[in-house]
């Protein structure tokens, strides 16, 4: 070979290394994962608690604000796409079979979220900007739809709870 030949290959080297590097993450630790997953988790919480006070008004007979459920939808899914989006690029720890346990779970309890969403929230937004229905006749409508979203919450919930506490207790720390 000659020295034209080693330069070019030396460069194709450095420049696989350089592609192969950027963008790749080490897992994170194990309570890292923990947190990272629980801070999600308050993420979502919070869009849906706003979601559920924005349609209050009608478990009560009255009209909601203009807009406002409309806006909360809007902000749950924009909080359950970021929330996605770091879970697609989250990996579970290393060494970790409980890891992959709650990952898988914590991937099916984003499916419910998803479904929760498209299924259950987007019905309501529909129901509360009919202008031909009162606030009475949307609570009618709506009310149904929240108890589904909650028994899909549950289930999902329940399960990623089950999966969390066998990892808390596989790696000796508590879940608070």
């Amino acid at each position: 070979m000659n020295r034209h030949t080693l330069t070019r290959l030396a460069g194709l080297l450095v420049v696989s290394a350089l592609i192969l590097t950027v963008g790749c993450t080490p897992p994170p630790k194990k309570r890292q994962f923990n947190n990272i997953l629980a801070r999600l988790n308050a993420d979502l919480g919070a869009a849906a608690k706003d979601f559920y006070t924005a349609v209050a008004p009608y478990g009560n007979g009255v009209e909601a604000q203009p807009g406002s459920v409309q806006g909360a939808f809007g902000k749950c899914k924009e909080a359950l796409k970021k929330v996605q989006e770091v879970f697609d690029d989250t990996k579970y720890p290393r060494g970790s079979l409980k890891g992959i346990t709650l990952r898988l779970a914590y991937k099916e309890y984003l499916k419910a979220q998803h479904s929760i969403l498209n299924d259950c929230f987007a019905g309501i937004v529909s129901i509360a900007q009919n202008d031909k229905m009162g606030p009475g006749q949307k609570w009618a409508g709506i009310n149904p739809l929240l108890q589904d979203a909650a028994k899909l919450e549950k289930e999902a919930y329940d399960k990623l709870m089950e999966a969390q506490k066998e990892y808390a207790d596989a790696h000796n720390f508590q879940a608070k």
